[in-house]
């Protein structure tokens, strides 16, 4: 884990680690509802080695290169 990802997660104690991926990524759910989602929205997300949170259908297409089903 990276002092980044370390913070983040510190800051956001309602972020939880599913998985650490091979790339030293994490995937991370999310165990409260999001604003402005009344049915609640709880990821899951990849929490990137340099901290920043993103969704996983963006960082796969933005980091990987890989498509989204919709693209």
């Amino acid at each position: 884990m990276t002092p980044k990802q370390q913070s983040m997660l510190a800051q956001n104690p309602h972020l939880v680690v599913a998985a650490t991926l091979e790339d030293g990524d994490m995937l991370v759910l999310d165990n409260q509802p999001a604003a402005n989602f009344p049915s609640g929205h709880f990821g899951p997300y990849i929490l990137t080695k340099s901290g920043a949170l993103q969704d996983v259908n963006y960082h796969y297409s933005q980091q990987h290169g890989k498509a989204v089903p919709w693209k």
